[in-house]
């Protein structure tokens, strides 16, 4: 078996997007405000986590490692959904401050188990050693391609 890694990670990665998408549309279909793919949640998550800091847009396109423009229209979906908000700030009129809504927090909450249901149900057969080398070589990966 040829194994060529740029092109099988991009395998398994749309395959994980594909399956955690239909999983957040199954439970969208009776909330379809909530109605959103693994991307967005993944902001809504980063924006829980952190919603003690400011967070600007600048901030999730590092975090995710993703242009501005795709940053910009998760953003705006997740803003006409009523999830998030973008709020001027004094210093810099030009910056947004993001942040959720009591809409976009209740979707987490709704959520949370759902998605750490489908992760325990993918590292089932994964040992915590092999969990911990895949990792390991994740970031080397990751930091390789950042030097590239």
């Amino acid at each position: 078996m040829e194994k060529k890694l740029v092109r099988d990670i991009h395998i398994v990665s749309n395959k994980l997007c594909r399956k955690s998408d239909q999983i957040m549309n199954n439970y969208a279909s009776s909330h379809s405000r909530y109605a959103c793919t693994h991307s967005q949640y993944a902001v809504i998550r980063y924006l829980i986590k952190n919603k003690d800091k400011e967070i600007f847009q600048k901030d999730i396109e590092e975090e995710f490692g993703i242009r501005r423009s795709s940053v910009s229209a998760i953003l705006t979906h997740l803003e006409s959904k009523g999830l998030i908000q973008r709020e001027s700030v004094l210093k810099d009129a030009r910056l947004k401050k993001i942040s959720l809504t009591n809409a976009g927090e209740k979707m987490v909450e709704d959520n949370v188990q759902i998605m750490k249901n489908f992760e325990q149900t993918l590292l089932a057969d994964v040992t915590d050693k092999e969990l911990e080398t895949f990792y390991s070589v994740l970031y080397k990966l990751s930091n390789a391609a950042d030097k590239i």
